[in-house]
Parts: structure tokens; C-alpha cells; sequence
């Protein structure tokens, strides 16, 4: 195995507005830039996530090639940012990274994303993926969440619609330069005494007065996320002094 980092770069290129609009389809202008990509950069290899079609295109391409970058540049397009990105896929509950230590993949919900088959091997640790699956012992599962100071006031604030798939505007104060509270500093104080944590937050990003977030969450799912409401009240739990709830379910999420 060869590192071949400085030779190649891996660009993310969502839709011109930063996002898609529809959570099953991708959008008509990316398929038009992923036709554009395959015809003119012959030399990139040019994708749809695999995991989920909402996050976009990949492009696999040398580094010194510039016919990605003219592609782009003529169809109106850019390299989507990473801050744009990350609150894209955080806000789908997608961990990436050093947020995935620690679990095992059923957890992180690599199987609804395309990541885990039960029907080949071997891989490390296809024994316990395996047995967890095919007895539905799934106890905790990886969410999006979000934090805030007070409880919200509007039924919209605490909506499982199609609305929720768009990034909500206030997502605008959180930067990357926002204060990030690791998952060692946070983690849920069970509001009803219970003596099981409901669970902890896997990675958290604070607006800059500290007032709202949003991130992710391991949740124990049997005893904190009913079969009636399937997800979390706001008010229920909270995490260092903010109130923390589960909004809304991936839309990728299909049972």
C-alpha cells in the first residue's frame, strides 16, 4: 500500500446552492456537472456518494490536472467548502473521521448507508456485525441533535417534515472558527434520574455566543427513542447546561 496523498485530490461538489433539495433524487443540475465531469476530465473518476445520494459528488483526480477546475469553472460551479459540507452531512446524521472511534459499525448506521454486507467476508469484525444484525440487538444509534439554551417555542422548531432536510438559516451563526465542545467535556444528564445515560454527544458545534447547536449524538435507542414518536422531545435531556433533543430523523433512515 502506497500513500499516494500528494498525487491525487478528492473534491466534494454538491449542488450550485449548497445543497440539495430533494432527499431521494439528486439534483438536475449536479447529474448535468457529473455528465460534464465524465465527458471533459477524462482523467478524473466522478461519482455520487455511495453512501447516501444527498451528499453530493466525489472527484477522484490528479493533482496537477486542471481540466476538473475548468470544468467547473465554465458550468458555474466550485469545489464545495468543507465548513459547508461538514454541517451538510452532520446535520444528516453522517459521522466522519475521529467522530467514528469507538463504535462498532451497526452504531454509526453504516448498514442504512450502504457501508456493511451481510453477505460476504470476512472483515474484521464481521462476526459481531453479523450476530448484532440478524438478532436486532441495535441498542444505541448514532443522531443528529441539536443544543440550545432554552426550550424552543414553535411546534416548527421540533419537526419530523421535509422541511427539516434543508439547512435551517441559524445554522449560518455556526462557523468553523465557532467554540467545538469535544465529546470528552459533554455528556447527557438524564433529566428523569434514571440510572442508565441515555447516551453522549459524539461531536458538538456551538454557535459563537454559545446560544444553539447542533451535532451528534450516540442514543440509546430502546429506552429514549419511543416507537410512537421516534425521536427525542425537546426538554427531555440535556447536556451541560443546554437543553439537547433529537429533531428530526435522517431522511436516508428507512426504518
Amino acid at each position: 500500500i502506497s500513500l499516494v496523498s500528494d498525487e491525487y485530490d478528492v473534491i466534494q461538489i454538491m449542488s450550485s446552492s449548497g445543497q440539495t433539495s430533494d432527499p431521494d433524487h439528486p439534483d438536475p443540475s449536479t447529474m448535468q456537472i457529473r455528465d460534464s465531469l465524465r465527458q471533459d476530465a477524462s482523467n478524473a473518476l466522478v461519482v455520487f456518494d455511495p453512501r447516501w445520494i444527498g451528499l453530493g459528488l466525489r472527484v477522484i483526480c490528479c493533482s496537477e490536472t486542471t481540466d476538473v477546475k475548468e470544468v467547473l469553472l465554465s458550468s458555474g460551479y466550485a469545489q464545495t467548502e468543507a465548513e459547508t459540507y461538514r454541517k451538510w452531512r452532520t446535520w444528516h446524521g453522517i459521522a466522519e473521521g475521529a467522530e467514528c472511534t469507538n463504535m462498532i459499525p451497526l452504531e454509526m448506521n453504516v448498514e442504512k448507508l450502504r457501508g456493511v454486507s451481510f453477505n460476504k467476508g470476512c472483515y474484521t469484525g464481521q462476526e459481531l456485525t453479523a450476530r448484532t444484525h440478524n438478532k436486532g440487538m441495535v441498542r444505541k444509534r448514532l443522531l443528529p441533535v441539536r443544543m440550545s439554551a432554552t426550550l424552543p417555542t414553535t411546534s416548527s422548531d421540533n419537526a419530523n417534515t421535509t422541511e427539516e432536510f434543508l439547512l435551517p438559516k441559524w445554522l449560518d451563526d455556526i462557523s468553523e472558527s465557532s467554540t467545538d465542545i469535544s465529546k470528552d467535556k459533554i455528556e447527557f444528564v438524564n433529566t428523569d434520574e434514571r440510572s442508565k445515560s441515555p447516551g453522549k454527544i459524539v461531536a458538538a458545534h456551538m454557535s459563537k455566543d454559545s446560544s444553539a447547536g447542533y451535532g451528534l449524538a450516540m442514543i440509546r435507542l430502546e429506552e429514549h427513542v419511543g416507537v410512537q414518536d421516534r425521536f427525542l422531545r425537546p426538554g427531555h435531556l440535556s447536556a451541560n447546561g443546554m437543553n439537547v433533543w433529537v429533531s428530526h430523523l435522517p431522511f436516508w433512515w428507512t426504518q
